[in-house]
């Protein structure tokens, strides 16, 4: 040692690694092993009894019940059209055109929103 600073700097600094090392120790996650889960149940299940009918739609839905968008052609929902900017007040509303809606104004079929 050159002298008595580089000493007091080297106690202090190996003091501060015991204390660090002994929090450390203490403060560690105590690792619990979990509980068994539940036994799962792998009986067979027995079909119920009765016809069984395959069809592409719910009952009742009519010619149009398959819906979405046939491959390569435009949705079946009725959206759509030639799609124009916002600003020339063109299509894109839907089946029956439309108007745009101002900044500010509701989008509800009011008669106060109306011009």
């Amino acid at each position: 040692m050159k002298d008595q600073t580089s000493l007091i700097v080297i106690i202090v600094s190996l003091v501060a690694m015991i204390a660090t090392l002994v929090v450390f120790y203490f403060q560690r996650t105590q690792v619990t092993a979990p509980a068994n889960p539940a036994p799962i149940v792998t009986t067979t299940v027995e079909a119920p009894a009765g016809a069984v009918a395959y069809t592409n739609a719910l009952p009742g839905g009519g010619a149009a019940a398959g819906g979405g968008a046939p491959v390569g052609g435009p949705p079946a929902g009725g959206f759509g059209g030639p799609s124009a900017a916002p600003a020339a007040g063109g299509g894109g509303f839907g089946a029956g055109g439309g108007t745009a809606k101002q900044p500010g104004q509701l989008l509800g079929p009011s008669a106060a929103n109306e011009k």
